[in-house]
């Protein structure tokens, strides 16, 4: 598990919003993983205010679109920038 650590003076608003992207990217992840498309559990997720990208490689454009798909299918999910790679 990563832990993330907010620099010292963040507000209560800036961490409120990090928190939000952090439980929106882990959201995103488990919907990613929840496909069944194992070679999919090795991309990076990161979310900030609700625009996702989604970054690493994979195989194929079918499982680049599948992890596009879950990902913009997620609540509170506003945009997605799909910067996966096919090797």
């Amino acid at each position: 598990m990563t832990v993330v650590q907010l620099p010292p003076r963040s507000t209560q608003r800036e961490t409120t919003s990090k928190l939000k992207d952090i439980i929106l990217a882990r959201k995103v992840a488990r919907a990613i993983s929840a496909t069944g498309y194992a070679w999919l559990d090795t991309i990076d997720v990161h979310a900030q205010d609700g625009v996702v990208t989604l970054s690493g490689e994979v195989h194929s454009l079918f499982l680049r679109e599948a992890a596009r798909d879950a990902a913009q299918n997620v609540p509170d999910v506003y945009t997605t920038e799909c910067q996966l790679r096919i090797v």
